[in-house]
């Protein structure tokens, strides 16, 4: 046993020490980086960039698509109404009453004149009716027109022993916004006189 074997502190002098040396644990060595491998990161490097960068450039035109449609959306949406003058409104044709009461004059005469049962047709404006001018009578041919002007004949009936002997005349005039009308009268296109109802 030589004396760098024997433990000092041991008084039989017994003690080995080990046949083996402990040192730190290094763990197994770590290959270097071959060229190839290095070749290999730099082009899925580059790969990725290039990848990156294409996706980058199609998300912007995307979205400068999408503005351009946006901004084209707002500018249609927000682009103001014609300001200028409204149309004026569509005129109505006048809707008559049903009974009508009012004077016929002829000659200085005035006789009293009834219209009564009037059945308008409110999509064109034609009309008939009954009457009474002394005599009884029937209205026919009746138009009225948005602008106002009232046309109709009247023909009274026949009654024997009494001056009521069937005669006609036309008559043509304007209904007024109160609902009332007048105008003239003529026999075979001469004129007779004026009327009058409300």
């Amino acid at each position: 046993m030589s004396t760098s074997d024997t433990n000092p502190n041991d008084p039989y002098g017994n003690y080995r020490g080990p046949p083996y040396d402990y040192g730190t644990y290094q763990g197994p060595p770590i290959p270097p980086i071959q060229p190839t491998q290095q070749r290999v990161s730099k082009k899925n490097v580059w790969f990725t960039s290039a990848v990156v960068i294409a996706s980058l450039g199609l998300f912007g035109t995307i979205c400068t698509v999408c503005g351009n449609t946006m901004i084209a959306s707002i500018n249609v949406s927000s682009t103001p109404k014609d300001s200028g003058a409204s149309s004026p409104p569509v005129a109505q044709i006048p809707i008559l009453h049903n009974t009508y009461s009012g004077h016929l004059d002829m000659d200085g005469y005035s006789a009293r004149f009834i219209i009564a049962s009037v059945s308008e047709n409110n999509t064109t404006g034609s009309f008939t009716a009954t009457g009474n001018d002394g005599c009884p009578t029937q209205i026919t041919n009746g138009t009225v027109s948005a602008d106002g002007t009232i046309k109709f004949t009247m023909t009274e009936e026949t009654v024997l022993g009494t001056a009521c002997e069937g005669g006609s005349g036309d008559f043509i005039g304007n209904v007024q916004p109160n609902g009332s009308m007048s105008g003239s009268w003529s026999i075979s296109n001469q004129p007779q006189g004026s009327w009058d109802l409300s």
